[in-house]
C-alpha cells in the first residue's frame, strides 16, 4: 500500500508518531520508544535514486516499526480494493462529520460528544 516514490523524509513519521502520541488513539503505545526508532531510521532513508529494491526494503522496515509499535498484524494492513473503497468512504464520511463539527452552532458538546463516539467504534451487527 505504501508507493515507492513516497516523500520519506524525516518529518512526515515523527510527525505522524507524535499526532498518533497527541490525539491518544493508541494509548498502550510507547511514544518515546517509537520516536527513538524512527530518529535512528532517519540516516538510512535512501535516495530517490536509490533502486526499487533498497527503498522497498527501506518501506517494509519502516511499517514493521509502525505495526511492531501499534501491535498490528503487517497481514492486516493488505486490503481487497473493495475493502480500500469502503474504509476510504468510511474516513470520507467521518471528515464530513468533522467538518459539519466545525461548522456547527446549534448543537450542543453533549450531542457532539455522542455522535463523535459512534464515529470510529466498530459495532457488531449480530
Amino acid at each position: 500500500f505504501l508507493s515507492l516514490d513516497l516523500d520519506l523524509s524525516r518529518s512526515r513519521y515523527l510527525d505522524l508518531s507524535r499526532e498518533f502520541e497527541k490525539i491518544k488513539i493508541f494509548k498502550a503505545v510507547d511514544f518515546a520508544a517509537l520516536i527513538d526508532q524512527l530518529t535512528a531510521l532517519e540516516a538510512e532513508i535512501p535516495s530517490k535514486d536509490a533502486p526499487v529494491e533498497v527503498r522497498r526494503a527501506f518501506v517494509d522496515h519502516l511499517l514493521q516499526i509502525w505495526c511492531d509499535a501499534l501491535g498490528l498484524n503487517p497481514e492486516w494492513l493488505t486490503l481487497s480494493e473493495a475493502e480500500a473503497k469502503s474504509l476510504n468512504n468510511y474516513l470520507y464520511a467521518n471528515e464530513l462529520m468533522v467538518r459539519c463539527k466545525e461548522a456547527a452552532v446549534r448543537v450542543s458538546p453533549q450531542v457532539w460528544a455522542g455522535i463523535e463516539e459512534r464515529m470510529l467504534t466498530v459495532r457488531d451487527e449480530g
